[in-house]
């Protein structure tokens, strides 16, 4: 006969409660599942900027690039919609990376040293400028990707814009100095890194973002009256 808990719960003969939830080992296992999934993209996408340098973009299908990486292309299709996602993840995960950076600042930050400082950070992102080359090469040379690209930049600004108006206590859509500063780092990732690679890529890039970035906002220093 089984025995009652004083809240009147069944519990077993031995008179233990029921087994709780064991939370920490599914934290654990969901933990694995995600860092297995990162690992498969990165595999694919490693795989694929290889091919894309040995056979380049045209010359390169869905299949060998599944077949390099030891996927399925069902495998595939799960982590990327199509060869030019592959390329365009690389910048979609910055803007990502670039939304959980800004949420990092305080309210009172400056607004031009706050963009500053996370395009430093994107910069020092690129830890591999050989697959950052690949990636421009191709961006350069293939329209459908430019015109992606030029998508993600505006996003980009968009996100910048918000937390600059933020700061400054502005409309983002609306505040002319907002949008400019938002406007001056898109203009510089889009400037200092083509430049970068047009110039044969002997420059460093964290010190031409730098430089561009100055050049571009130098006509927004200090805080107008209001």
């Amino acid at each position: 006969m089984q025995r009652l808990h004083p809240s009147g719960r069944r519990i077993g003969k031995s008179g233990s409660r029921p087994p709780r939830h064991n939370v920490r080992m599914d934290q654990q296992v969901i933990g694995l599942r995600e860092r297995k999934k990162r690992q498969t993209r990165e595999a694919i996408q490693t795989a694929a900027f290889r091919l894309f340098a040995e056979n380049g973009f045209t010359g390169t299908t869905v299949d060998d690039i599944a077949a390099a990486a030891d996927v399925s292309a069902r495998t595939f299709f799960t982590h990327f919609a199509s060869k030019h996602e592959v390329v365009l993840g690389l910048f979609s995960e910055k803007v990502e990376a670039l939304r959980r950076r800004l949420q990092e600042y305080p309210a009172d930050a400056d607004p031009l040293e706050m963009v500053r400082d996370v395009l430093r950070s994107l910069s020092a992102s690129f830890d591999s400028t050989r697959r950052l080359s690949l990636f421009t090469g191709l961006v350069e040379s293939e329209p459908a990707l430019r015109a992606r690209v030029l998508e993600q930049l505006d996003v980009i600004e968009h996100v910048l814009a918000e937390a600059v108006g933020e700061r400054l206590d502005t409309d983002p859509d609306t505040d002319l100095r907002t949008r400019l500063i938002a406007s001056a780092a898109t203009t510089t990732v889009h400037i200092a890194v083509s430049v970068w690679h047009r110039s044969g890529e002997r420059n460093d890039l964290a010190a031409l973002v730098e430089q561009t970035y100055d050049l571009t906002t130098a006509g927004l220093q200090g805080r107008p009256s209001r």
